[in-house]
């Protein structure tokens, strides 16, 4: 444990630890493989990927369905694919390898979410352009329904047809996927990573200044950190049972407290006093077969979650048991305790 405290303070005293910025930034690097894998279909690695995993429905990208343990490098390369995918779209050459339904090749959404009754009455919902429109001037047209369709169905049709008219097919050149948020196509990681760092819904990330602004021991920072990583719960095999994530928690506001400063770092306190000592008694259960009553287990919540407070300069001068009051008359006017 001194060992992985240590490391942890020399990487925080380097600057590494950057939040949000990290984490997108990791998600940023993995899309590169994803980008590079369709793009490098002769290289070993790529095969090797490929035997292994089988290949995507989309046939550009191998499959994101991956069984293996969490260990394996490819599975957490998988899990960047649908922020990835947002941002690729087709460039049609032959129509041999785009989905006409499914892949983004035509306007902003893909055929299926455009026509989505169409899309539920085609037999082949996987099927590529090429084998719907044909080869030759005028289009085939063969869509092939599952059943007979009725008159939302044709009008819809009507309104496809109509705006594929004039749709080019290069029979020479294959068709290619680019990088919508470059000019030239081709993927850049710093796109990527200010893509997702403007986004709404990009990946949560850890509230940094929550734990390492805080004056707790460094030991329970780091505990804490990992924890909101997920590195301890499912190591551990444990679950957290409150209806929302750690890092959730640690990144909301407690209105009982107010949100004054002191407010804030009581907030904080309960929190982290919460997580250390639920996993202290879990260890005290297991390796040494003790368990406290509920009683005391609230007290050693209760104390540290005082005691850390009176520590920090925004209570300087203020006596621990006017905190262990307020504190407690917080929580009982929220009905808490």
């Amino acid at each position: 444990m001194k060992a992985l405290c240590c490391l942890l303070k020399r990487v925080k005293e380097g600057g590494y630890l950057l939040g949000s910025r990290i984490v997108l930034r990791n998600v940023a690097l993995l899309g590169k493989w994803l980008w590079r894998y369709h793009r490098e279909g002769s290289a070993l690695w790529h095969k090797v990927i490929s035997s292994i995993n089988g290949s995507h429905s989309n046939g550009w990208d191998a499959n994101t369905i991956v069984r293996w343990s969490h260990r394996c490098p490819w599975k957490a390369i998988t899990q960047v694919f649908q922020e990835f995918s947002k941002f690729t779209w087709f460039a049609v050459g032959n129509g041999d390898r785009i989905r006409f339904w499914e892949d983004l090749w035509w306007g902003d959404q893909s055929l299926s979410s455009q026509y989505p009754r169409l899309f539920r009455v085609v037999t082949d919902k996987n099927i590529p352009i090429s084998s719907i429109l044909g080869s030759t001037r005028p289009f085939s047209w063969n869509f092939n329904f599952r059943c007979n369709v009725f008159d939302l169905e044709i009008e819809d049709l009507e309104g496809l047809m109509r705006s594929l008219e004039y749709l080019q097919l290069t029979f020479s050149v294959p068709d290619a996927r680019s990088w919508s948020l470059s000019s030239s196509g081709l993927f850049t990681i710093k796109s990527f990573f200010l893509a997702l760092f403007h986004c709404p819904n990009s990946p949560s990330v850890f509230p940094t200044k929550f734990v390492w602004n805080f004056q707790v021991p460094f030991k329970v920072k780091s505990f804490v950190w990992l924890v909101a990583y997920k590195k301890i719960i499912q190591s551990a095999k444990m679950d957290w049972v409150l209806p929302r994530s750690i890092s959730d928690m640690q990144s909301i506001l407690f209105s009982g407290f107010g949100l004054s400063r002191r407010g804030i770092v009581l907030w904080q306190a309960a929190c982290i006093a919460l997580i250390w000592v639920v996993w202290r008694e879990r260890n005290a259960r297991i390796f040494e077969d003790k368990a406290r009553n509920p009683e005391s287990f609230w007290d050693s919540i209760f104390f540290l979650a005082s005691l850390w407070p009176f520590c920090s300069k925004v209570f300087k001068g203020i006596p621990l048991i006017v905190l262990q009051l307020d504190w407690l008359a917080a929580c009982s006017s929220d009905g808490l305790v």
